[in-house]
């Protein structure tokens, strides 16, 4: 088990920086099987100002569009075929992994308030569909 936790406090917020991150990593072995877990949890990203937009009501703005939190989790493992020993210097392992179990996507995050849009709520102009990924094969180590 593995974990960290950072929060900063700059004086000057970077773009693209997220001020809290946080990772875990869960790793399991029982004889030739390996199975992890790993996370990363990002907080809101600073983006930065919108370019000039007009709003609902005639006003010229500047808005701020952050990147949402984005949390990830990741599993893979792997199964040893043939190890390596002092006569064998050749060991092949099945394997796998899974990426973005539950289909997390980064997106922006506008006020719909300035925009005139609405009172409450937010919308979105930027949206990253990463998608889960997995692969699956065999490994040679020599």
């Amino acid at each position: 088990m593995r974990g960290s936790f950072t929060h900063t406090n700059p004086s000057q917020v970077m773009p693209r920086v997220a001020q809290q991150v946080a990772n875990l990593g869960l790793g399991w072995r029982y004889g030739r099987t390996r199975l992890n877990l790993n996370t990363v949890w990002s907080d809101e990203k600073d983006r930065g100002l919108t370019g000039n937009i007009t709003n609902a009501f005639g006003q010229v703005i500047q808005q701020k569009q952050p990147f949402d939190d984005y949390l990830e989790v990741n599993l893979s493992g792997s199964f040893t075929l043939i190890p390596r020993t002092s006569n064998n210097w050749l060991s092949l392992e099945a394997y796998f992994s899974a990426n973005n179990l539950f289909n997390q996507n980064r997106h922006t995050v506008y006020s719909n308030g300035e925009t005139g849009l609405s009172e409450k709520g937010h919308h979105s102009q930027i949206y990253i569909t990463s998608g889960r990924r997995a692969s699956l094969g065999l490994r040679a180590r020599f």
